[in-house]
């Protein structure tokens, strides 16, 4: 094999690979409409389920949000802490489809190779809705 044609395969293999590591919102599908107020995002109460999160969009970022065992709620930003794809839904967690990370549904990490957990955000509620807080900045 010549130089050339070495460089051209392993160019195309490379991208190959390379769009796997690609972060994604794909994988997880907006499940819910939402507004946002006053910089959070208001979601209709009756259509959190309690143990099953459902898949919100802020902007190109997805979150999910459940309720808890207690009655109370949690969001997590669905993007993996290792390279930043979007990590998917599957039974009893989240899974990053690019290296394998897991996640319990409340965003703790179980399985690497990430090292942190999903990133939290402050959740509140009434009777109407469940309110995720956004951050200040929004440098996700």
């Amino acid at each position: 094999m010549k130089r050339r044609e070495f460089l051209q395969s392993t160019g195309i293999i490379s991208v190959g690979l390379l769009t796997g590591c690609t972060p994604t919102s794909e994988s997880a599908p907006v499940e819910l409409q939402t507004t946002i107020v006053d910089n959070k995002i208001l979601v209709d109460i009756t259509e959190i389920n309690q143990l099953e999160p459902r898949v919100i969009a802020w902007g190109k970022k997805r979150i999910g949000v459940i309720k808890n065992d207690d009655g109370s709620f949690h969001a997590s930003v669905m993007t993996c802490t290792h390279r930043g794809c979007t990590v998917s839904k599957v039974k009893d967690n989240y899974i990053c489809p690019c290296h394998g990370a897991r996640y319990t549904y409340q965003g703790k990490l179980t399985k690497g190779p990430a090292e942190q957990d999903l990133m939290a955000l402050t959740v509140t509620a009434d009777a109407q809705f469940v309110y995720v807080h956004l951050p200040e900045t929004q440098a996700l």
